[in-house]
């Protein structure tokens, strides 16, 4: 089984990944912080942005703008398993500016 913690300040959005996630029997939703592994999301998903959580010694990342259900499982699996994942990176946010 897997523990995970969910960190958001967002309840809704944290609501509706502590449903999705209880409904795995793998995986298990921990009531504190302490872990080894930290997989992190954010609305802000550029390149700079990435590379600088990554500094901080992040296992993870997706941004939330692009992130599905089981885009987080994925990554939740290949970071329990010792690797990393950095999901889809907003290369166009310079456009946009």
């Amino acid at each position: 089984m897997m523990r995970i913690v969910i960190l958001e300040d967002h309840h809704l959005y944290c609501f509706g990944l502590k449903y999705h996630f209880e409904s795995h029997p793998d995986f298990r939703i921990a009531g504190d912080a302490r872990t080894s592994e930290i997989f992190a999301m954010a609305s802000e998903d550029t390149r700079p942005i990435v590379q600088s959580m990554m500094k901080t010694g992040i296992n993870g990342f997706i941004g939330k703008r692009q992130a599905a259900a089981d885009e987080f499982e994925k990554a939740i699996r290949k970071i329990a398993a010792g690797e990393q994942y950095i999901g889809r990176i907003d290369t166009n946010a310079h456009l946009r500016n």
